[in-house]
């Protein structure tokens, strides 16, 4: 059927701009709550694309023959950014947390 399409469950939807979107709203959220560090950090988005390769890319690439492949190596480097961007935001604001 010419006029079917398939639906990518591990392709990150909206693309840069909702990267984008998400880590500005991060960074606004622990601005706001700098206790949610402990939850939000870098840590936990290492983990997460880090998992997330492992479980779903790896297992995808063979099975949708690479369609995808680039929306989804976007989602891990966003993610590995985002880890650094927010290892960053804790030592930028050391002393900020530790007199909360």
């Amino acid at each position: 059927m010419p006029a079917a399409s398939v639906c990518h469950p591990w392709r990150a939807k909206g693309g840069w701009n909702k990267i984008k979107q998400h880590r500005e709203s991060t960074f606004i959220y622990l601005s706001i709550h700098a206790e949610e560090l402990v939850n939000i950090n870098s840590v936990y988005y290492f983990l997460f694309a880090l998992r997330s390769f492992v479980n779903q890319t790896v297992p995808a690439i063979l099975r949708f023959n690479l369609n995808g492949i680039n929306e989804a190596f976007l989602e891990h480097f966003a993610h590995l950014q985002m880890s650094v961007l927010l290892w960053q935001y804790r030592f930028a604001n050391v002393k900020t947390l530790n007199n909360n």
